[in-house]
């Protein structure tokens, strides 16, 4: 079983992500959620996880540099960073 924790300051993506996992992913438990980097970073001191998946953007700490924080200081984690930025598609194809 992997222990994921989700990161996300929008209550409804992090709901949304958490369902999925819960619903379609029977090798994944939710170890927790936080809903800005400075909590994810407080949950990690305490909590032990295999994956954090984060949004990239967020108010204070980053998905980058939350990223980047757990690549120095637990380099086990393996982190998945997603975006609710939208694609903006050209006409032309490359």
């Amino acid at each position: 079983m992997y222990r994921v924790l989700i990161v996300d300051d929008e209550l409804p993506a992090l709901r949304f992500v958490q369902s999925i996992i819960e619903k379609f992913s029977l090798d994944f438990q939710i170890a927790g959620t936080c809903t800005s980097g400075e909590a994810a970073i407080e949950f990690l001191q305490k909590e032990p996880v295999d994956l954090v998946i984060t949004d990239i953007s967020m108010h204070g700490i980053t998905g980058i540099k939350l990223a980047k924080h757990i690549r120095a200081t637990q380099p086990a984690i393996h982190t998945l960073i997603i975006s609710g930025y939208p694609m903006k598609l050209s006409s032309t194809v490359v």
